[in-house]
């Protein structure tokens, strides 16, 4: 037996189903601006962080203080367990190896002015030199740290998306269920007469929309 639905029934099954997918995008596209802003971040922090370093711990590191400032430094900036400052030679490579397991942690950057950002990590190397004139290099600051998703920014982002579209979605669904019962009213009031007398000639009402005006 063939279970017949009414319009309104349609259209709000319809209605809902648009909505998870708009939902859905809001929820891709909640996550995109946060990963692209959190880059952003993480390139401009580490790229301040490097110079601050150079300028506070500048001289520490030239007296050869080296291996306390890094333990302090990776303190300072809060980093993670996989995240990593050090203090590089003229030639790229760690003073201190025992600092890390080895050389294949340290990710190659080839700028030394701009932070290298891809897609799951930024790494920069801030050069270090001697004389306030940087003539004389000394070494380079090198810090990694790893791009991180902000869910409290993605948590916001999507709420504020989800109350502005649940508005527009009720809103809408209202309007449509005012429409589908004027033209379900409309239609079964022309099918009522044709079902009474085919040939009845009276005037109806006016259609409340123009795709019911040959009727």
């Amino acid at each position: 037996m063939i279970q017949l639905r009414s319009l309104r029934e349609y259209l709000e099954k319809n209605i809902l189903k648009q909505s998870g997918y708009v939902l859905a995008v809001l929820c891709v596209v909640a996550i995109s601006v946060s990963y692209f802003v959190s880059r952003y971040k993480v390139a401009q922090d580490i790229q301040d962080s490097a110079a601050a370093v150079a300028k506070a711990y500048r001289s520490r590191i030239l007296e050869g203080d080296i291996k306390n400032a890094q333990a302090q430094l990776h303190e300072l900036l809060h980093l993670r367990e996989n995240e990593q400052v050090l203090i590089l030679g003229a030639d790229r490579q760690p003073i201190y190896r025992e600092v890390v397991s080895s050389q294949s942690d340290i990710r190659d950057c080839k700028s030394d002015t701009q932070t290298c950002v891809d897609l799951t990590s930024a790494t920069t190397y801030f050069p270090l030199y001697f004389d306030s004139d940087r003539t004389a290099l000394y070494g380079y600051i090198y810090i990694f740290r790893e791009v991180q998703i902000d869910w409290l920014f993605v948590g916001l982002v999507f709420s504020v998306f989800l109350i502005g579209y649940g508005l527009i979605y009720f809103g809408f669904s209202n309007l449509t269920k005012n429409a589908a019962e004027k033209l379900a009213t409309e239609i079964a009031l022309w099918a009522q007469r044709l079902n009474t007398n085919p040939k009845d000639t009276s005037t109806l009402p006016s259609a409340p929309f123009s795709e019911l005006q040959p009727l």
